[in-house]
């Protein structure tokens, strides 16, 4: 048996489509709110707040030092 076909407004298709980008064109995985707080601290930034949204991303609100 095989499943639908999905369709390019299917969120696990683009759940998954975005985890093969982060793989093949980033460093290839996921970062901790603690990683990111570190990460915006090292480049002279302050987090400020996480802004969940209705998708699988998150926005991250930061101001520089």
């Amino acid at each position: 048996m095989l499943p639908e076909r999905a369709e390019p407004s299917d969120p696990v298709r683009r759940a998954f489509l975005g985890d093969i980008h982060m793989l093949a064109l980033l460093t290839g995985r996921e970062r901790t709110l603690s990683e990111f707080t570190d990460l915006l601290s090292a480049s002279g930034f302050h987090l400020e707040r996480v802004i969940p949204t209705d998708s699988p991303r998150t926005i991250l609100e930061a101001y520089k030092v």
